[in-house]
């Protein structure tokens, strides 16, 4: 599996810890790194170059910050592997991570894409934890993924912070569209394009990847809110204004009402295992409660009617 990793700066806290975990992998030697730099600082290139002298990782150096689509795309043209992992640079990946969601891949030719759950992100793939420390967090990911063994659920929309994808997709769907710039939506336009072709998106339960988040725009607000402003506009006059972009709150409890159905074909331990990832999901659901009082009012009654759903069937 190639993986492929955008670098900018902040090399120990990013790039350096994400691909160290790789590495403590015991299947790293099977996998294939390209890490694309997209113009980082001379301290950074040093460390990249020292880097390289591992034999399964291979740097391309960008004389500028070209953004995420090109940067990625200029891996995806490099790799050659069979199958793609795209990967944020502020992520830290547990053992086996990466070579469960290569299986998902390869059990499962008919997927578009597949992606993990994480404690931050913006869609049905966050799970609830305390965050207070990252050790803190990687421990619930464990103990989340332990009963969410060979859990798969559908999504109408992936967050390419870790996508993994087969090399048949990308030739059929194409580049990452590089008119999104720096980032934002560009991930919600590669997978409208690949459910296009047929292809369901999915997350893959059992796979937990942290996720430090905002390395790079959160210390630029005033860009990133332009960014969003004029790429969200970008897209729906792609796809008009009918494209589903769920908030968090509605994806979440789109997945508990998934589990709700899943609830009626289980029992024992897999019953179990499942009770847990409602009950998890349920935290966060009522961490997300709107500010208008009629939003609150509405989306409460929708979130107790799921509780009461649970405990009744």
């Amino acid at each position: 599996m190639s993986i492929i990793i955008l670098s900018y700066n902040r090399y120990a806290s990013t790039t350096k810890a994400c691909v160290d975990s790789l590495l403590r992998d015991p299947d790293a030697s099977g996998m294939d790194i390209l890490v694309v730099d997209n113009g980082s600082d001379s301290e950074t290139c040093v460390a990249l170059r020292e880097l390289e002298k591992n034999s399964v990782v291979k740097v391309v150096y960008n004389n500028e910050n070209i953004g995420f689509s090109a940067g990625n795309n200029i891996g995806l043209r490099q790799a050659r592997a069979d199958s793609f992992v795209l990967l944020n640079s502020d992520t830290i990946v547990p053992p086996k991570a990466i070579t469960t969601l290569r299986r998902y891949l390869v059990d499962n030719p008919g997927w578009g894409a597949v992606g993990p759950v994480s404690n931050a992100v913006g869609n049905e793939q966050l799970i609830w934890g305390d965050k207070r420390n990252k050790e803190e967090v990687m421990f619930a990911g464990k103990e989340w993924v332990c009963h969410a063994k060979g859990s798969t659920t559908p999504t109408s929309q992936l967050s390419f912070f870790c996508v993994g994808f087969l090399r048949n997709v990308w030739e059929q769907v194409g580049d990452l569209d590089e008119g999104f710039g720096k980032g934002y939506y560009e991930d919600a336009d590669y997978c409208l394009r690949i459910t296009q072709t047929g292809k369901p998106l999915m997350i893959a339960e059992d796979v937990f990847i942290y996720h430090q988040g905002s390395a790079s725009f959160g210390r630029q607000p005033v860009e990133t809110r332009e960014l969003m402003r004029s790429n969200k506009k970008r897209l729906l006059a792609r796809y008009g204004r009918s494209v589903e972009l769920l908030h968090l709150r509605e994806a979440n409890l789109r997945s508990l009402k998934y589990y709700l159905r899943e609830k009626e074909r289980l029992s024992g331990a897999q019953l179990d295992s499942l009770r847990y990832r409602f009950e998890n999901r349920l935290k966060l659901g009522w961490e997300q409660m709107p500010r208008g009082w009629f939003k609150r009012w509405s989306y409460r009654r929708r979130l107790e009617a799921v509780e009461k759903a649970w405990t009744v069937t």
